[in-house]
């Protein structure tokens, strides 16, 4: 039995050639789809510098990420153009970040470094069981790294492998970072408008 290999797109092609061959001549066919190659945009490339970096430092991901995002900040704003925020009583990581699950991954928030007195309508004080005024931690609104424009994406990305080349952590080349800026751009624009949530 021999075995052939048709290259190419066009099954009728082999077909077509195996229907010219006598009768004798055993043919095995095999269908093989290649794998679609899938580039590397710039949040997978930031993704596997993390993971590297978490193994390198023996941390989480999620602390490395954390780290990243707390240190290249983007902001999300209002309409009239105001930070978005809002207060919790939650503690941030020490990062400083708050992480609130959504349908489509987190919502991330920047501790803003004060507390604020929670009042009522009246205007009168909250106050906990024991009479003391309730706080409560203020929080900016800040953009996760799949939600970022190529400039801040770009901003996080130097930044990241600035800190794995100093670990010692192989790194795309200027032309891969280039081609992945690209490809940012090309997919969520070059300067896009914030979104807000």
């Amino acid at each position: 039995m021999k075995e052939v290999v048709f290259s190419g797109k066009r099954p009728a092609m082999a077909m077509f050639f195996l229907g010219l061959k006598d009768d004798e001549t055993v043919y095995d066919l095999y269908e093989h789809k290649e794998a679609k190659k899938r580039s590397l945009d710039s949040n997978s490339y930031f993704w596997v510098l993390v993971n590297k970096i978490a193994e390198n430092q023996k941390l989480s991901d999620a602390e490395v990420h954390d780290k990243f995002l707390s240190e290249n900040i983007s902001y999300y704003y209002t309409e009239d153009g105001a930070f978005d925020w809002k207060t919790s009583p939650r503690e941030p990581n020490q990062f400083g970040l708050m992480k609130e699950k959504v349908a489509d991954g987190y919502n991330y928030w920047l501790f803003a470094g004060y507390k604020v007195k929670l009042q009522k309508d009246d205007g009168t004080f909250c106050k906990d069981a024991k009479g003391n005024e309730i706080t409560s931690n203020v929080y900016w609104h800040i953009k996760g790294s799949h939600q970022m424009n190529s400039s801040e994406m770009n901003r996080l990305i130097n930044s990241v492998v600035y800190e794995a080349k100093n670990l010692g952590i192989e790194t795309a080349t200027a032309e891969q970072l280039e081609e992945m800026q690209r490809l940012w751009e090309q997919r969520y624009g070059k300067e896009q408008e914030d979104k807000g949530v």
